[in-house]
């Protein structure tokens, strides 16, 4: 960091630096689509006397990204599941009722009732199969980032001091 930054500056910096390395390892791994987890991605930073708290926010299902869900576990539910169907534009095919029937007498499922069929089916094939994990968020806190804020606001603040006892020498 260059001299002359206040901490209040780095802090600052360093959210939207988090942010976006957060961002940036979605993308690597392809998990970024619009309207999703890429955006939803927030970090605040809040002051309490001496200690320093950065908060990372973004969309429940991070964890499931990050750490993957093993084969055979808990059947996750559908609803995140239509969410990631919309926002990567999938359309599921037609289906109709009664496959064994002629065509002309088959009924048509409605759009609706199709996601959430389509849905159900990927929410079964997590279950069986499981995810693998990416570790998108664990490698951006494991990284240098959190070292270099430390040494920058260490930098920062030991020089606001050193500004404020000279001031008060000089008086």
């Amino acid at each position: 960091m260059a001299e002359g930054i206040s901490p209040r500056e780095i802090i600052a910096s360093f959210e939207q630096r988090f942010i976006d390395a957060l961002q940036d390892s979605l993308v690597k791994y392809d998990k970024a689509t619009p309207g999703s987890l890429w955006q939803s991605v927030k970090a605040t930073t809040k002051i309490y006397g001496q200690k320093i708290t950065l908060e990372i926010s973004m969309e429940d299902y991070w964890k499931w990204v990050d750490e993957g869900r093993k084969a055979g576990s808990k059947q996750p539910p559908i609803e995140p599941i239509l969410k990631f169907i919309r926002n990567r534009g999938i359309t599921p095919k037609l289906i109709a009722k009664n496959k064994g029937l002629k065509k002309s007498k088959r009924k048509v499922i409605n759009k609706e009732a199709q996601y959430r069929s389509l849905a159900f089916i990927i929410a079964r094939g997590i279950k069986k199969h499981g995810i693998k994990p990416t570790h998108f968020a664990t490698e951006v806190m494991e990284g240098n980032l959190l070292k270099e804020f430390k040494a920058d606001i260490t930098k920062a603040v030991g020089r606001n001091i050193k500004i404020e006892i000279d001031k008060e020498i000089k008086e």
